[in-house]
Order: structure tokens, then C-alpha cells, then sequence
């Protein structure tokens, strides 16, 4: 592992858009692959201070050389070309210690999920996340004290920690939801469309005009200004992936491993026959081995493990 010392100076170099070698791109990019939270941190605030940089006064090397070269009590003098790079390189450290100091300590956190699988998250105030495919959450959270907030795109879980009477907000397209503890699912989709599921709890949801509060096992459906509550019928199917449990009902065996390579991770290949096969059954998540193997026996068919996240499913010959 390199030092901090090592990573800040390509940090600066990086930020400030200077040339790297191939060893300082890979040891930037591993870093940045192991602390994507802290990067996203520090992308944002540098686009903030470019921002500032684009509205100050340019700073003039020549007009500041002029007014130094005659004070210069030493007679040898200091070529143009090496104040440019002492110039560069005090850049980049300036941009490395914003980078590091300017961190915001109480706010401004993205998560992202980009993968195939779910991803949990812990919030600053322990409130947790589970984020589904393509899911965004931008949240302004201090730790002890404020109204916590939170922006997202997607289908996201949050189970929301009580904090002494701090409102929990969340912004989803067009309407909000409110809570102070509960656990509960968000979901928006392209077309404006967004629904509310409750597992425990209590929240309200607004939009536009419309406020409706939901309990345990109640849901809402938004579609532009129309708000339509329903009870959950299948509670275990719908918050099953919060215990890795996955309850179906009569579903094809192909729709059931997309859900179990969304929960888990885990691949499951299948001849296209095999897929087309329904199946009612209760699976433990947490046992993928013992799960293929009863997906086998459902569908009459065998089993072949590549490696713990790769499974297939073959017709018996």
C-alpha cells in the first residue's frame, strides 16, 4: 500500500489534470476503486473550487516574475521555464490540501450503485441503505444535530435510525417522503412513476397537493398527480432480499434468478427450456449451494458449480 504522502501528490496531480505515468495511473485508479466514497467527496469539491477559480482574477507567472527578478539579491538567475514548473508543482500541492482539507464532515455524500447486485450502505447517522441496480443517493446528514436529507433516483431501502426527533426527508422526482424511524422502500422510474412501500413504521408522502401517511405493510403507487394506496399482500416477497429470504410465487425460474443475481450477486446460467419452468418455493440466500441445488430438483434437471458466484443448471441426460 503507498503512503497518504504518495497518494496526495497524485491526488494533486490528478485533480489539477497534470500528466501521470502508467505506475501513478494505476496506483491512482486502485485508490480510487477502493475508497470510492472519498473520491466522490473530493470530485466535488474540486469542481466546487473550479467553479470559484473560473471567478477570481487569472493569476499572471509573468507580472509576478517582473516584480521578483530585480529583488533577487543572488546574482545567478532563475530561469523562466524552472519558475513555471516551481509554479505547477506548488498547484498541485495547493489543490491536494483543498482536496483533503475541504472535505465536508457533516454533508454532501453520493452513493452509487453500478453493479448487477445489491449494495448496503451506512449512512453517517447509522441510518443504512440497500441500493438496487443503477440507484443514486445524494444526502446531507450531520451526525448529531439538523434535519437529515436525502436526494435519490432509482429503487433504494432505507431503514431510517430515530435520532432525538430529526426529521428523515427524502426528495424522490416530484415527491417527498418523511419519516423519523422506520424501514421502508423507494422506488422511481423514468416515466415519473414512484412508489412507497412500508415494512415498519410509519411515513408520510407528499406530492403536490396530495399527503398520505402509510404504516406497516401499506404502499403507494404515484403516477404524475395521481396517488394510489394499497395494501402489501406478500410482504415477505417484497422486503424478502433485506434477510437474503426470496418468497415466489408460480414465477418462471428465469424471472427468479434475476432476482437472486440482484440480491446475491450470483450467476445462474440455464438452457432456455429449463427457464421457462414455474416454481413456487421459499429460498435462504445466505446457502447459495443448497439454493441451486433445490432449484435443480424443482425443475428436474442437475447442477454444475463453476465457483461460488457462478452456477448452471443442465436438462438431465
Amino acid at each position: 500500500m503507498k503512503n497518504q504522502d504518495y497518494i496526495n501528490e497524485l491526488l494533486g496531480k490528478y485533480f489539477a489534470k497534470e500528466e501521470l505515468n502508467g505506475e501513478q495511473r494505476k496506483d491512482i485508479e486502485l485508490w480510487i476503486q477502493n475508497n470510492p466514497e472519498e473520491f466522490h467527496k473530493l470530485k466535488r469539491v474540486m469542481e466546487h473550487t473550479e467553479e470559484k477559480l473560473h471567478q477570481a482574477p487569472m493569476f499572471n507567472a509573468d507580472l509576478a516574475w517582473q516584480k521578483i527578478e530585480p529583488r533577487l539579491k543572488t546574482q545567478k538567475k532563475i530561469h523562466r521555464i524552472t519558475w513555471t514548473v516551481i509554479s505547477a508543482v506548488a498547484a498541485s500541492l495547493i489543490v491536494a490540501w483543498m482536496a483533503i482539507r475541504l472535505i465536508p464532515t457533516s454533508d454532501a455524500l453520493r452513493f452509487e450503485n453500478r453493479t448487477a447486485s445489491i449494495q448496503n450502505y451506512l449512512l453517517p447517522d447509522s441510518s443504512e441503505v440497500i441500493l438496487f441496480p443503477n440507484a443514486v443517493v445524494d444526502c446531507r446528514i450531520a451526525q448529531n444535530e439538523g434535519d437529515r436529507k436525502v436526494d435519490m433516483q432509482g429503487k433504494v431501502f432505507f431503514k431510517v435510525k430515530k435520532s432525538h426527533g430529526r426529521k428523515f426527508r427524502i426528495k424522490a422526482d416530484e415527491a417527498f417522503v418523511e419519516v423519523l424511524g422506520t424501514s421502508f422502500i423507494v422506488e422511481t422510474a423514468a416515466d415519473r412513476r414512484m412508489n412507497v412501500q412500508v415494512r415498519t413504521g410509519k411515513v408520510k408522502v407528499t406530492s403536490g397537493s396530495s399527503e398520505v401517511e402509510l404504516e406497516k405493510n401499506e404502499q403507494v403507487e404515484i403516477t404524475g398527480s395521481k396517488i394510489i394506496m394499497k395494501k402489501i399482500d406478500q410482504p415477505e416477497a417484497v422486503f424478502g432480499f433485506v434477510q437474503k429470504q426470496l418468497v415466489v410465487q408460480n414465477e418462471p425460474l428465469e424471472e427468479v434468478v434475476k432476482q437472486i443475481e440482484t440480491i446475491t450477486g450470483v450467476q445462474i446460467t440455464m438452457d432456455a427450456k429449463v427457464g421457462k419452468n414455474k416454481i413456487s418455493t421459499r429460498l435462504d440466500l445466505n446457502q447459495m449451494e443448497q439454493v441451486v441445488q433445490e432449484l435443480a430438483e424443482l425443475c428436474k434437471c442437475q447442477y454444475e458449480k463453476t465457483d461460488n458466484s457462478h452456477y448452471r443448471l443442465v436438462i438431465k441426460q
